[in-house]
């Protein structure tokens, strides 16, 4: 597979005065980013092993504009072209059969990412210095998969390191303000995790299953320690469990469990800087369906035993955004096809 690839996007957000509809400053400029790129990927099979290999490299320039431009107006960016960039990005990996319902797989891959070009425009006075800093993490990935007897299951490990992985900040320079935008922040972070799956088909009207996720990392902002990742950036340790089952011909249902655990990253220290612990959490979901006429009637109740909760993402989140989470919820469809 080869290829070439043109892109072009562009984004302008200003702040406006409800009043009268003026632009009194911004949250991003006109900024826009063009980008050309060819890419190759060829695939070999030799006996048990299939080999994949492949690069993609891309140009970027990028521009501000001069749409609302007012230099008068509080963080405006002066019309201009930015420096131009590139990057090119390599992966790899293989497929090996240990026997016919049996395989080894592993990879290497490598993505990007770039600063928003709209928030590190904001309130630039020279565009020829804005670095949008495209940045290479590597990611290794080794798993086993296949099918013994009734179960098919799967186990992979991985790990992702990256030097300068984009995230974000407040602007200090506005501390206090009603609307605090945020500005490109970039972080070394390190990332490693396990996933399991496995489907059990006990039966013709009954299938077991099961999904569990681990993962834990660290971030380094420039001259201070590193930090563990909190749940608003990464799963805390998480299981699902499923029954599907048939009783009747024709009957379907569905429940399934998911446990999140708890994580206690955190000292006190960290705790005082805004990082949070977070607390375990379980919620179920079921549904069935059975014919009804020309059409199917079906029955579904998210979060079964859970009317007030919050979720670990918004736990992690500090006080702004811990907020409770949508509680049960009892859906009823039915369908016909005509």
């Amino acid at each position: 597979t080869y290829g070439l690839d043109l892109l072009r996007q562009g984004y302008y957000r200003p702040q406006v005065d409800p009043a009268d509809g003026a632009v009194i400053g911004y949250v991003s400029p006109e900024v826009t980013l063009d980008s050309r790129a060819v890419f190759v990927q060829p695939q070999w099979r030799s006996g048990p092993w299939l080999l994949s290999g492949g690069v993609r490299h891309e140009r970027f320039e990028g521009e501000v504009g001069r749409r609302g431009f007012d230099p008068a107006i509080p963080r405006a960016a002066t019309p201009g072209d930015t420096p131009d960039f590139s990057l090119t990005l390599w992966n790899a990996g293989f497929v090996y059969d240990l026997d016919p319902a049996l395989q080894l797989f592993g990879g290497f891959s490598q993505g990007a990412e770039i600063s928003e070009f709209g928030r590190a425009a904001r309130g630039a006075p020279d565009p020829s210095l804005i670095n949008l800093d495209g940045a290479t993490s590597d990611q290794i990935e080794l798993g086993l998969r296949g099918r013994r007897g009734p179960v098919d299951f799967s186990v992979a490990v991985f790990r992702s390191k990256s030097d300068k992985a984009a995230s974000l900040q407040a602007d200090p320079s506005c501390a206090g303000e009603p609307l605090c935008p945020l500005i490109p922040l970039r972080l070394a972070q390190k990332i490693h995790g396990l996933e399991l799956t496995a489907d059990w088909q006990v039966n013709r009207t009954l299938n077991l299953g099961t999904l569990v996720t681990y993962q834990k990392g660290r971030f380094t902002e420039p001259g201070a320690p590193s930090v563990p990742f909190g749940t608003d950036t990464l799963s805390p340790p998480r299981a699902t469990l499923y029954a599907e089952f048939e009783p009747l011909a024709g009957w379907r249902g569905r429940v399934q469990a998911t446990r999140f655990g708890s994580t206690d990253e955190y000292d006190a220290a960290e705790q005082a800087a805004g990082f949070r612990n977070t607390d375990s959490l379980t919620l179920v979901d079921v549904s069935a369906s059975l014919p009804l006429g020309p059409g199917r009637l079906s029955l579904g109740i998210a979060n079964l035993f859970n009317r007030e909760y919050v979720n670990v993402t918004n736990q992690a989140s500090g006080d702004f955004f811990y907020y409770l989470s949508e509680g049960r919820r009892a859906t009823l469809t039915w369908q016909a096809v005509f």
